[in-house]
């Protein structure tokens, strides 16, 4: 369970639930060869710190079971008015109903991603999915008041598109045209990639491009921005 969803903990804490003590043993991680002696943690990751687990804790005592309550009606009252009003879109559709708190949208005669991404651009923030294309919106109490202006655009979106069919994004080169940087781009193109195993080692690629030191010119003029000879 994480707790910094509906919890509304900050991210770091979680909970694993295990049915028995002996499921519980195989997370815990010995180390017999270190310089400083016999070492064991409760994971891999190691120490902790016990902030994260304090903060976690505040929140479920400040909160508590009825505040809980509250937000879970409030939440469902917002996914109980998606699941009715979008399939009243011309151009969109349920791709299935949802149980809980989370709506899957797909688009119906215009494409998915273009939506989505149209839709980013006006400031709504949308999960987009794959196979098949696919993006859905979270439920949330911070919803609940701005939902009226969500369909609103979602509605002239989606309108605008079916008006204009040309400017639908038509696989990779329609949203390379339409949207340089977009959801559209990126969604179609993961798409479009070979099967997941042939993929896995790419996947690191733009963090470790992310993470790399700069190069030695910017480290230079850091240094001297900084004031410093070293760095």
């Amino acid at each position: 369970m994480d707790l910094h969803k509906y919890g509304y903990a900050t991210k770091g804490a979680c909970i694993i639930a295990f049915a028995t003590r002996k499921l519980r043993r195989y997370t815990y991680t010995p180390v017999t060869d270190w310089n400083g002696g016999y070492y064991v943690t409760n994971t891999m990751q190691g120490s902790r710190n016990g902030g994260i687990i304090a903060a976690a804790w505040s929140t479920l005592v400040h909160m508590g079971a009825d505040g809980y309550a509250k937000a879970a009606a409030v939440i469902h009252g917002v996914q109980t008015r998606l699941v009715a009003e979008v399939p009243r879109i011309p151009g969109l559709k349920l791709f299935t109903t949802p149980d809980v708190c989370v709506v899957p949208v797909v688009g119906d005669g215009i494409d998915t991603y273009t939506f989505a991404s149209r839709l980013s651009k006006r400031g709504w923030s949308v999960s987009v999915l794959q196979r098949p294309p696919c993006f859905h919106i979270t439920c949330t109490e911070r919803l609940a008041p701005i939902l009226d202006d969500l369909l609103a655009d979602m509605r002239d979106i989606a309108a605008d598109m079916r008006a204009h069919p040309s400017s639908d994004a038509k696989g990779v080169a329609g949203a390379c045209q339409r949207h340089s940087v977009s959801t559209a781009l990126t969604m179609h193109k993961c798409g479009a990639m070979p099967p997941r195993p042939a993929t896995s080692p790419s996947l690191p690629l733009p963090l470790q491009a992310c993470t790399a030191p700069p190069p030695c010119c910017l480290r230079v003029r850091l240094a001297r921005c900084c004031g410093s000879t070293r760095m």
